[in-house]
């Protein structure tokens, strides 16, 4: 599977100096907010995007819906001249430091090392119009004039990728347009060797991500679109599986897509034997489909989930992080809700889920930065390494409520 292991980012937002998450298959994001929860999630899908990008008329990785992080300006810690964004999916490791460039983030320097493969080092000369190509036994300049591409992922997941190197992988022609020393011309052989051995290991695809948030508002009774689904046959084909979702959590028993004479469609449920529209059965149910939607199609994709719990009562949060450890799928969710992290704690002691498939980092503000600290799970369900301050306000809350303070 194509999918995000590790996540290391510096001078992003709130993040001052370098943090670097490994993340297991489930990990809850936890934290105060503004700590920089949502941003990790957004890297998280500029990560993907940047690790297979083939996208040669646009370059826009940090804002792929539901994600919008905006310009440099935005992304950037402020007063940094750059910024770094690394990590590692599947066999393949990959680290971009950015520049502004008319307000726009600009791949200024950037890595990758595929497999067993060395590593290849890319740094982009603006003043001498080159680009420098770095890796074993060789350092290449590569005049941007001979490049399709403006930044180093696309010519690395476009062209490389698929086998087309520089000069068309002929050093004759390289010769003919370049009138380079012998020197550069063995630099040049080297690198056509390395960037090989390179193209066998770099991901097929790009990794399968499916980023959900949460409806602040309520849905429409009836909508002139197909709600939830693109098509009706994408809904014939999940809509046992959602409503045994959904009776797990207890919110109906039933679901279905209803259309009227004048071609609108409404999302119907039963409950207690009755039919009703999905508005009349409350905005816990409106909210919780696109994520019931997602967990029972999620066995070879990362699901970002931003709030899951939101409008749901405590039993249903609690069922729903049960159904999310049932199923297949890697996940990196961002919560409030205890009842998601008890639910883990209940699972693993329960041998349902392996204490090394799930972890809780928590965000923690340090002054104007923030740290991430993770924390892992014992074999009967207990966290361990948690960090001093970890829940002192529920701590001090408790004393309160108790007349201890």
């Amino acid at each position: 599977m194509n999918a995000v292991t590790e996540v290391a980012l510096e001078k992003i937002r709130c993040f001052a100096e370098k943090q670097t998450v490994s993340l297991p298959r489930i990990a809850l994001l936890v934290g105060e907010n503004s700590t920089g929860k949502s941003t990790f999630l957004a890297c998280c899908s500029a990560l993907a995007e940047l690790s297979c990008n083939e996208k040669i008329d646009s370059y826009d990785p940090f804002n792929v819906a539901p994600f919008d992080m905006g310009g440099f300006e935005t992304i950037a810690r402020l007063g940094s001249e750059h910024f770094t964004l690394a990590g590692r999916i599947g066999e393949v490791g990959v680290s971009f430091r950015f520049a502004s460039e008319r307000s726009k983030p600009t791949e200024q320097t950037a890595t990758v090392q595929a497999g067993k493969t060395p590593e290849l080092r890319f740094e982009r000369l603006p003043s001498e119009g080159m680009w420098r190509l770095t890796g074993p036994s060789y350092d290449f300049h590569h005049h941007v004039g001979e490049i399709s591409f403006s930044q180093f992922s696309q010519w690395l997941g476009v062209a490389i990728r698929r086998g087309h190197f520089p000069y068309g992988r002929d050093t004759e022609t390289f010769r003919q347009r370049a009138n380079p020393t012998e020197g550069q011309v063995n630099q040049f052989c080297r690198l056509l060797n390395h960037l090989a051995e390179i193209s066998e290991n770099l991901l097929p695809a790009k990794p399968v991500l499916r980023a959900v948030s949460p409806h602040m508002n309520a849905p429409a009774r009836l909508t002139r679109e197909i709600p939830l689904v693109s098509s009706m046959d994408e809904f014939d084909q999940i809509k046992d599986r959602l409503y045994q979702a959904g009776e797990k959590l207890g919110l109906f028993s039933q679901i279905s897509i209803a259309s009227t004479p004048g071609g609108a469609y409404a999302i119907e449920v039963t409950i207690d034997d009755h039919t009703h529209s999905i508005v009349d059965a409350g905005l816990g149910a409106c909210s919780v489909l696109p994520y019931l939607k997602t967990v029972i199609g999620n066995s070879d994709a990362t699901a970002l989930m931003q709030q899951p719990e939101t409008r749901l009562h405590p039993m249903a949060q609690a069922l729903l992080s049960q159904l999310i450890v049932e199923s297949e799928g890697r996940y990196i969710i961002e919560t409030h809700a205890d009842h998601f992290i008890k639910r883990l704690s209940i699972c693993i002691r329960k041998e349902e889920l392996s204490p090394q498939d799930a972890a809780i980092f928590w965000f923690e503000k340090r002054g104007a930065g923030v740290k991430i600290h993770r924390m892992d799970f014992d074999e009967v369900g207990n966290l361990i390494n948690a960090p001093p301050n970890y829940r002192a306000f529920f701590i001090r809350e408790r004393k309160d409520f108790l007349g201890f303070a």
